[in-house]
């Protein structure tokens, strides 16, 4: 509703607009807390909330994983665009202005992982793999996330009505949000359920975006290598539950369970 009136209001840099998207971010902080009030256990409220700040959770190799993989695929990409075209442009202006990252930093990068991944992987997917593999989870969960922005498209302002509908950017941004949404619940499953490592990750993605300056080939390139990397991840670790032993957190009593 928020997104319906802040396209409506004209877009985020009108000030009804800014106002009414705020809300809507807002929003989406409180869906996981009250759902975890409402349908959850103490001991499971209380695991949510310990999973957000438990830094502890993330083993070295696991940050590592966290920094490094979306530059990595963010940059395969590009080189990949690079050998098709042979344009050096690609490479040449691959790091994107400093005041573009600047402007949109606090929002892309600290705000918003904050309040989606509270919502997604703190109380969603958990529940999800309570009944279904971590594979059939994240697909569904990716698909939503997608749907999710969709209203953004046509809110003036944003990242996502630059991008433009039902175009090629349209369909490479919906298709790396469920692929990426794999890669996710393959690093927060190995870290315990840790919420902070999905929002660190979803951190680095978004800075990503803007760090690097991508044409629109490019960026195909890079939702197709994220696509393979996302399917090698399956057939390393397993659709079940994507973990290097098989076993999942259990976050009612703080165990792994098979």
């Amino acid at each position: 509703m928020f997104f319906l009136g802040a396209a409506l209001a004209g877009g985020i840099e009108t000030s009804l607009g800014a106002i009414l998207f705020s809300l809507s971010a807002l929003g989406l902080l409180m869906a996981g807390p009250i759902l975890v009030y409402f349908t959850c256990s103490k001991a499971e409220r209380q695991d949510y909330f310990r999973r957000i700040i438990d830094y502890k959770r993330i083993k070295l190799q696991w940050l590592l994983a966290i920094i490094l993989i979306p530059p990595l695929l963010v940059v395969s990409g590009t080189l990949l665009s690079w050998a098709v075209t042979g344009d050096i442009a690609e490479i040449s202006q691959l790091i994107s202005p400093m005041e573009f990252i600047l402007v949109g930093f606090l929002f892309s990068v600290v705000a918003a992982p904050i309040l989606e991944e509270m919502a997604w992987r703190g109380y969603a997917l958990v529940e999800m793999q309570k009944r279904y593999s971590a594979l059939a989870s994240s697909l569904f969960l990716g698909f939503m996330w997608a749907l999710w922005h969709l209203p953004l498209f046509f809110i003036p302002g944003t990242y996502q009505y630059e991008l433009g509908l039902f175009n090629v950017p349209f369909w490479q941004f919906m298709t790396a949000a469920i692929a990426g949404s794999v890669i996710i619940t393959w690093i927060f499953n190995n870290t315990n359920y840790s919420t902070l490592s999905a929002i660190l990750y979803h951190a680095m993605w978004n800075l990503c975006g803007m760090l690097f300056f991508t044409s629109v080939l490019s960026d195909v390139f890079y939702a197709l290598v994220l696509t393979a990397f996302a399917a090698l991840v399956v057939l390393r670790f397993g659709a079940k539950t994507l973990t290097k032993n098989g076993s999942l957190y259990d976050n009612r009593h703080g165990t792994e369970f098979e």
